[in-house]
């Protein structure tokens, strides 16, 4: 029986180290939109396909001199048969004065994941992402993570994972400073091979809501130790079976942007939940 409370003990000073690590670095960089890289399961393979998820829609309308449209909207779902499991995850954002746009930034995420009940295993990975205030017109990547499953009960999953993707993307001036930038210079594309490494925490904080914190590392071989970081933050309280309400929080810092843009940049939004 002791040597039970000691593992235990062990176990969630273990946790919450994890836990302070994370929040402290989510706190200290932020801003890009970073997918839900996962869902937490514990349930028993089925041969039955499920289908589950949650999505939030925000519109807001102001009349003055022109009309500003403001919105936020979130849909993550998964599909899960057998020994597969297919998440989905896609988010925009977006404010449009009349005829100029504004803000306008989202993303699109497919994951894959096979025998995605063992402590080790596989998952691929294809997302599409654009942010014009930036100037980030477009991203696509491509890649094959392994991942490794630290903690995994009905309440709380650690995970860590390492792989490679491969990243193009496209930037212009339009949001770089040019008061410091005078001269314009042409439109920057990249093509290159990635180290792909992250960590996440995902579980119940209390019966009636729920924590995500993640961290991504993802850098050229050729210059491992000048990263672009990512964190990612969710907490969301249940109101009801089907509705609740989330804080999200994104954030990036890229050690070499592709574009003279300050290396720090994050975005915070609430949003109302569906769950279906």
């Amino acid at each position: 029986m002791n040597i039970s409370v000691k593992l235990v003990d062990v176990k969630n000073n273990y946790l919450k180290r994890v836990v302070g690590l994370i929040v402290l670095f989510s706190t200290t960089i932020s801003k890009a939109q970073i997918i839900n890289i996962d869902k937490t399961d514990t349930l028993p393979y089925s041969n039955k396909t499920k289908f589950d998820g949650s999505m939030s829609i925000g519109l807001e309308i102001d009349k003055q001199n022109s009309v500003l449209y403001d919105g936020t909207n979130f849909v993550d779902a998964c599909l899960k048969k057998n020994k597969t499991f297919i998440i989905f995850s896609g988010s925009n954002r977006f404010t449009y004065n009349e005829s100029q746009d504004l803000l306008n930034t989202g993303y699109l995420h497919i994951r894959l994941r096979n025998h995605y009940k063992a402590q080790l295993h596989p998952e691929s990975f294809i997302q599409y992402q654009w942010d014009n205030k930036i100037g980030f017109s477009k991203r696509m990547v491509v890649g094959e993570n392994i991942r490794y499953d630290l903690i995994h009960n009905t309440n709380w999953e650690l995970i860590i994972a390492t792989g490679f993707m491969l990243e193009q993307e496209d930037w212009n001036y339009s949001g770089v400073d040019t008061a410091k930038h005078l001269s314009k210079r042409p439109d920057a594309y990249t093509n290159v091979l990635k180290s792909n490494n992250y960590i996440k925490l995902e579980g119940k904080a209390s019966n009636n809501s729920s924590l995500k914190l993640a961290l991504f590392y993802q850098s050229q071989y050729s210059s491992f130790f000048s990263p672009r970081l990512f964190s990612v933050l969710n907490f969301t309280i249940d109101a009801s079976k089907h509705f609740g309400i989330s804080f999200n929080f994104a954030g990036t810092y890229d050690c070499k942007p592709v574009v003279p843009i300050p290396n720090l940049y994050y975005s915070i939004s609430n949003n109302l939940v569906y769950k279906f």
